[in-house]
């Protein structure tokens, strides 16, 4: 059986392993920002895209209808 001591040495994260921890998610955050700025743009080009489609549809549903 664990003595009282040795259960609180256990216990808990030490700071080396915080801050790799915290070092690590800095790096993935920083690695996907741009891929995340891209896909932003990416959506704002296509829902332009999707606009003008579909006001170009409705100029040709209007051009046509009796």
């Amino acid at each position: 059986m664990f003595s009282a001591t040795k259960r609180n040495k256990q216990a808990g994260f030490s700071l080396l392993e915080i801050t790799t921890s915290v070092v690590l998610l800095g790096a993935l955050a920083a690695a996907a920002l741009p891929k995340m700025e891209a896909l932003e743009t990416q959506a704002k080009r296509n829902g332009e895209r999707y606009v003008v489609a579909a006001e170009l549809r409705a100029k040709e549903y209007s051009h046509h209808r009796p």
